[in-house]
């Protein structure tokens, strides 16, 4: 594993990437910016010097070129990397994984990496992540109301991945005949899809709840985990994201700017995914009107399979007592409970030292950070 921008440019990374390069079988580069042609020009040495490797993994994730303020440089650096990648991938006919997420790929070199992968590693790849792969410049046109996957390019390199086990993905880049023809292709295999949405990106297209119905048919054991941000203009955007169909098994939301509609709508939609929740993550204004509290510590009593909990905002601290008697009579399994409140309160030090011992009994974690 190779990681930052110092050991990229260390002469003698890049030395001993050459010396073992044909017996490695994983590799993993991040790299959280790059800023000079030198960093580009060792990436392409250590990936020239892995040709003859039978890779099962390939990891290249940060590359952070948004954090270049000049245009052009920018084009050229992407590009450099994106055919750099393009140019290794055609060489590895073993990879089980590829995980290329947070590096801002031109679209056009982006799909030519992606066919090119599932061309060559289309029958033996088990994991995908794709997480921000494609460089913003499409995600924030006009163009980009529906993403990538309005691309005939995307949509037949999508198609011919047969052993996916784990996919990650933005929103924009998933619809319904995408997520309809991963099912199908992966059918009993598929088990895990992870989708990304932030707030200025906007979502013009939803799954409905007869597909994901169907997905389930032929994926029964899929968890579906989702990180998104909103502004929530309307409340009801998240109940065309989040339709009662989808097995959503983790979710992390936040709301990134206030807005007077009431978050009562939207975490009462929650209570669709009681049964399947296992991981929730909420981050809520503090200006939310209090008397959604109840709602929320009612819906994290009903989700019995819930076992992380994560809430960052305002909360009455009676129901966060709520919680933890819950999980101190066992309606309530949780093995990670993390509160960061607002409003600091002498209270915290009393329910840290009443409920913190029985989390700890249970081999469970509870903290409450104002």
């Amino acid at each position: 594993m190779i990681t930052g921008r110092d050991e990229v440019e260390d002469e003698r990374n890049v030395n001993k990437a050459k010396n073992v390069g044909a017996w490695v079988t994983d590799v993993k580069i991040i790299c959280e910016s790059i800023r000079a042609r030198s960093a580009i020009f060792n990436i392409r040495r250590i990936l020239d010097s892995l040709h003859e490797a039978r890779l099962t993994k390939f990891e290249l994730n940060q590359l952070n070129l948004e954090c270049i303020n000049n245009e052009i440089m920018k084009n050229l650096f992407s590009r450099e990397i994106s055919e750099l990648i393009n140019r290794f991938i055609g060489t590895q006919t073993w990879l089980e994984s590829f995980s290329v997420s947070r590096c801002g790929v031109p679209v056009d070199l982006g799909l030519e990496i992606l066919e090119n992968l599932s061309l060559v590693s289309g029958n033996t790849l088990q994991h995908l992540d794709i997480t921000n792969f494609f460089t913003k410049f499409l995600r924030t046109s006009m163009a980009a109301i529906n993403g990538v996957c309005i691309r005939p390019s995307f949509r037949s390199s999508m198609s011919r991945f047969s052993q996916l086990r784990n996919v990650k993905m933005d929103y924009n880049c998933l619809d319904e005949e995408i997520l309809l023809g991963l099912a199908q292709n992966c059918a009993g295999i598929l088990q895990d899809l992870t989708v990304w949405c932030a707030a200025d990106e906007p979502c013009g297209h939803s799954i409905s709840s007869s597909t994901w119905e169907h997905v389930l048919r032929l994926c029964p054991e899929l968890r579906v985990s989702v990180s998104i941000s909103l502004h929530l203009d309307t409340p009801y955007a998240i109940t065309r994201l989040f339709p009662g169909g989808m097995p959503l098994a983790a979710l992390r939301f936040e709301s990134t700017k206030f807005r007077e509609a009431s978050t009562r709508l939207v975490v009462q939609h929650l209570y669709n995914f009681t049964e399947s929740l296992e991981e929730l993550d909420l981050t809520l204004h503090s200006r939310y009107d209090t008397s959604s509290f109840e709602v929320i510590a009612n819906l994290v009593i009903s989700c019995r399979k819930l076992k992380v909990f994560a809430y960052r905002g305002n909360l009455q601290r009676g129901k966060v007592m709520d919680i933890c008697e819950a999980q101190k009579d066992g309606r309530l399994q949780l093995q990670r409970c993390e509160l960061r409140l607002e409003r600091p309160d002498e209270m915290d030090v009393w329910i840290m030292a009443e409920y913190g011992p029985i989390f700890e009994s249970q081999n469970s974690r509870f903290s409450i950070i104002s």
